[in-house]
């Protein structure tokens, strides 16, 4: 029948068989037995073997193990000198490392301008957090505030993510020490990120976001934090709308007539996600006759007005990022900034000429 052995190393009772042979004053006895070691220990008239294994728990600073021996010879006990050896253990080691890429950078697909990145459009970051310590890491997560545009925080959002994708060789709930478990996450950028990443310095490397990785039992330190960088393109686009009217109409009601004043407007718009400068309209009438007119407000010195042959330029919608800028002393404007529109007005009067040429 089983006996019951007591292991001091786990506190536990276990069952051991054992087989003796009698032959003469010698006996043998085998013993299995769950412990720490395999030993073989032998002692005078008795040959005894033990072997077993125990779960080294981590959280030990070393285990000890005390065994005894007990026997008998013609029918007197015999019995070992206690043994102990202690068995080191590893200190429990918690900690994750985290790596941080830009997956897919800032598109000019999803806002409002297909152009140019702008409000609406994202950024997709892939988070590889791998579990370097000895201790299996539960319930891991990303902690990111969210990227900086130029310095500056994002007033954008992640609208989805973090969230665990597949391609790990662990998970979020369970990370085995060497393993690994990706994540994922689109941020979609507001107008002001797209300017101010494009305005930039260097736009290439305009945004800066960084990450932590946290579990159960482990708090990442600000220092062990990644970093991944990308940037927003510098798209700079203007478009132009051209209208005319009449502020005398002296002949044919509606229709030009020698002596008639055209204004015509010119209204110019940024569509780009950074400032233009030095923005000028050149207008050719009748292109390819000899007696065309050009209208160039570049050549005009100004001052500006509403008399015939001057330029005038205004306002009309001011600028979303990026001011406006015009000393206003001649044609040209000096700066206008995303989102704005800004009128140009040439007043000209119908020649006898431009008459008769139609």
């Amino acid at each position: 029948m089983p006996k019951q052995i007591q292991d001091r190393a786990s506190g536990l009772d276990t069952n051991s068989e054992t087989d003796q042979q009698t032959k003469g004053e010698t006996t043998m006895i085998r013993t299995n037995k769950t412990a720490l070691l395999s030993t073989t220990t032998r002692i005078a008239g008795t040959l005894a073997l033990i072997t077993g294994m125990f779960a080294a728990n981590p959280a030990f600073a070393d285990i000890s193990n005390t065994a005894t021996v007990n026997g008998s010879f013609g029918g007197n006990p015999v019995t070992a000198t206690s043994s102990q050896v202690d068995v080191p253990v590893a200190t429990p080691d918690h900690n994750l490392d985290i790596a941080k890429a830009v997956f897919a950078a800032a598109t000019q697909t999803s806002g409002t301008n297909a152009s140019a990145t702008d409000g609406g459009d994202t950024i997709v970051y892939r988070y590889t957090v791998t579990n370097s310590g000895n201790i299996t890491e539960t319930n891991v997560v990303i902690n990111d505030a969210g990227p900086t545009f130029d310095g500056v925080a994002g007033t954008g959002s992640f609208t989805s993510g973090p969230t665990e994708v597949l391609g790990g060789s662990g998970t979020a709930a369970s990370l085995a020490p060497g393993q690994t478990v990706i994540f994922e996450a689109t941020y979609t950028l507001s107008d002001a990120d797209a300017y101010r990443g494009a305005a930039a310095a260097d736009p290439a490397n305009s945004v800066v976001n960084n990450a932590t990785a946290d579990s159960d039992t482990f708090t990442m330190l600000v220092a062990e934090q990644a970093t991944a960088t990308t940037g927003i393109v510098p798209v700079a686009s203007l478009s132009l709308v051209k209208n005319y009217s009449f502020t005398l109409d002296g002949g044919t009601a509606s229709s030009a007539d020698v002596g008639d004043v055209i204004a015509y407007t010119y209204s110019v718009t940024n569509t780009g996600n950074v400032p233009v400068s030095n923005i000028y309209i050149s207008d050719t009438h009748e292109a390819g006759d000899p007696g065309a007119a050009t209208f160039d407000s570049s050549a005009f010195a100004g001052p500006l007005g509403t008399s015939i042959g001057e330029w005038n330029i205004a306002v009309t919608t001011p600028a979303s990022f990026g001011a406006n800028s015009d000393d206003g002393a001649d044609g040209t404007y000096e700066t206008i900034g995303v989102g704005s529109t800004v009128q140009f007005t040439y007043y000209h009067e119908v020649t006898q000429a431009e008459f008769d040429a139609q």
